[in-house]
């Protein structure tokens, strides 16, 4: 009798660190899927709109002044500020983040990198 008790409880023990296992892996494949579209929003916003906007009609001394400005701390903007730009389509990335992140906290921080070309840039997201 003795000897069943004890397996029962090591049964317990196992299903329960089993389904905290499978909860967390769950939890981190849903952040992760948020982080992808969040850095593909980045890319997005700044390849197609923000670059081209404060790139327009300098050069490359100009760029680089500009853009090394950004350089130690970077560009923060939230997702909701993203999303009202009308001259780019992230409304999916919008809504897949919108299921788990909180649009007016979580931010996008996109630091230029020299030679500061239009993919010359790393991004590093928020999502709460």
């Amino acid at each position: 009798m003795k000897k069943k008790t004890i397996i029962g409880a090591v049964l317990v023990v196992v299903v329960v660190l089993a389904g905290i296992l499978i909860k967390t892996q769950m939890d981190s494949n849903s952040t992760s899927k948020e982080e992808a579209q969040m850095e593909k929003m980045a890319k997005t916003y700044y390849e197609d709109y923000l670059y081209e906007l404060l790139a327009a009609g300098k050069d490359g001394k100009a760029l680089k002044e500009l853009f090394s400005q950004y350089e130690k701390e970077g560009l923060k903007i939230s997702i909701e500020n993203i999303s009202k730009v009308s001259e780019i389509n992230v409304k999916k990335q919008t809504k897949e983040i919108g299921n788990t992140c909180d649009k007016k906290k979580n931010s996008i921080t996109i630091t230029p990198k020299a030679p500061y070309g239009k993919t010359d840039y790393k991004v590093k997201t928020v999502c709460e």
